[in-house]
């Protein structure tokens, strides 16, 4: 499988030269600041042969005692600042000559190769586009109408009779009819596809050592951007688990597409792909990934891995030639359940040293994560609230603009502002009828929010939690300063 495949790391050995078998060995690891070593490594031994031959006209190739004298000093954290400095500096110039080097020679690719796109990439391609044909008129179908429509197997043969899935290519397709509406809407065009796999053709043959980043950038420049978070489906599973996804997707709470082989694998398992069509933007891919968890109700606790599609039309899949891990981020987990953060596989962590890391990217919109609700109309608030601070949620059925209001208070009353109208509208709902239940019971509904995010002047967030009062508890009391009790 893809989460299988090992991490490309800078090889030493083939920057500098000559390596020695124990540092070949040692190429993958980090030192503690999250730097590879492997790269830091084939800087230093590429400053020292140049340190050596000073004045002359060849580079001086040290000697296998010098490099197990580097190899030591790497590992020391005595080492001068300066001079790590200088090895990282060193080694990015080295990695920039080489992704240099590979754009030159990209450009000299004028010539496109249809033929190189390898056969049913195009189908795919139609198939994943296909929510883009849908009308306006098209009829949205309510989840109790989705939940009608037999899914069974028949002959091994995996089928689904709902009239928004189609079979195609070995899988069952299933897209969104109103995602067409979606800013966000986009596709992967055939000659994109064949200009990228022309120039990748020409890469392979160069020899040039290939990495991750690689393909990144072939798919960025030609503008292949489609990915897929992966699923995988138990045979007995298959019929309960594709209906919820398969609603999911048509009622607008996954991405444009969703498909799952018509077959298990050799595991028993069906691949379920539910696609993004920007994998550049990494806040749609984390909202996709909650909301697998929060609507779906699915891999609550799992890491799922989000692969390219450039990977797959280039036909690099796990165990290949260059030893490439296949999948490009990650996501979810005990560690973190509520898929706030998307780690790529591709980059270095700098967690230690810069609140700004490459490698884990922290959403910027948390309104999907569970709980957690967007709070807008800040600019008529009568009070700000900071990140940490205890709020208290209310419904204001009286709100002359809008009936399922629901208003955000700090401890002394002040208005912070209300939830954003479309989440409101469920919460108030949530809000009446757990009041309802609790009447009979002499209790009483209290909502209490933190807020959550850094305002930005115009929306934040508030994490609500839910518990119950007596009345007795509260009749002395005045309502806002019983609610948000500490």
């Amino acid at each position: 499988s893809d989460s299988n495949d090992v991490v490309p790391s800078v090889d030493a050995a083939s920057v500098s030269g000559s390596m020695t078998s124990t540092a070949a060995t040692r190429g993958n690891s980090f030192l503690k600041d999250g730097s590879n070593s492997a790269t830091l490594r084939a800087a230093r031994l590429r400053r020292f042969e140049n340190d050596a031959s000073s004045g002359t006209n060849e580079t001086t190739k040290l000697s296998t005692k010098q490099k197990e004298v580097i190899e030591i000093d790497l590992e020391d954290d005595s080492e001068p600042l300066n001079n790590l400095e200088s090895d990282r500096a060193l080694a990015e110039r080295l990695q920039q000559e080489e992704m240099n080097a590979h754009r030159s020679m990209a450009e000299n690719v004028s010539q496109v190769d249809y033929s190189s796109v390898r056969p049913g990439v195009f189908e795919t391609l139609r198939d994943k586009r296909a929510y883009m044909q849908c009308g306006n008129d098209t009829t949205k179908l309510s989840a109790s109408q989705n939940g009608a429509f037999a899914v069974h197997v028949r002959g091994g043969i995996f089928m689904d009779t709902h009239p928004q899935a189609w079979s195609s290519g070995g899988w069952v397709w299933v897209n969104n009819p109103q995602y067409v509406k979606n800013p966000k809407a986009r596709v992967d065009k055939n000659d994109n596809v064949a200009k990228m796999s022309t120039e990748w053709n020409h890469l392979v043959a160069s020899n040039v050592k290939i990495t991750h980043r690689h393909l990144i950038d072939l798919a960025t420049k030609h503008h292949v951007l489609h990915g897929k978070w992966l699923l995988y489906v138990r045979a007995e599973d298959i019929k309960t688990d594709w209906q919820k996804i398969r609603n999911a997707v048509i009622e607008g709470k996954l991405g444009s597409t969703a498909k799952i082989s018509d077959a298990p694998d050799d595991h028993g398992s069906h691949v379920v792909c539910i696609y993004c069509p920007n994998s550049l933007d990494k806040d749609e891919l984390l909202r996709v990934r909650r909301s697998i968890s929060n609507n779906v109700g699915m891999y609550k606790t799992s890491v799922l891995r989000y692969k390219l599609d450039a990977f797959t039309y280039l036909n690099v899949y796990a165990k290949n030639q260059w030893d490439l891990r296949t999948c490009s981020y990650k996501c979810g987990g005990k560690k973190d359940e509520e898929c706030s953060t998307l780690i790529s596989s591709w980059e270095v962590c700098t967690c230690t040293t810069s609140d700004c890391c490459k490698r884990c990217y922290k959403s910027k919109d948390d309104s999907d994560i569970k709980d957690v609700y967007p709070i807008t109309g800040l600019k008529y608030a009568e009070a700000t609230a900071v990140q940490g601070e205890k709020v208290t949620l209310m419904r204001e059925p009286e709100n002359k603009y809008d009936s399922n209001a629901v208003k955000v208070v700090n401890v002394p009353g002040k208005l912070v502002g209300h939830i954003a109208k479309d989440k409101a509208a469920i919460l108030s709902s949530k809000l009446k009828e757990m009041q309802e239940d609790l009447k009979p019971q002499n209790l009483e509904l209290i909502v209490e929010g933190t807020i959550f995010s850094v305002s930005d002047g115009y929306r934040q967030s508030v994490k609500v939690e839910f518990r119950e009062s007596s009345s007795d508890e509260n009749k002395d009391t005045k309502e806002v300063e019983v609610i948000v009790l500490e």
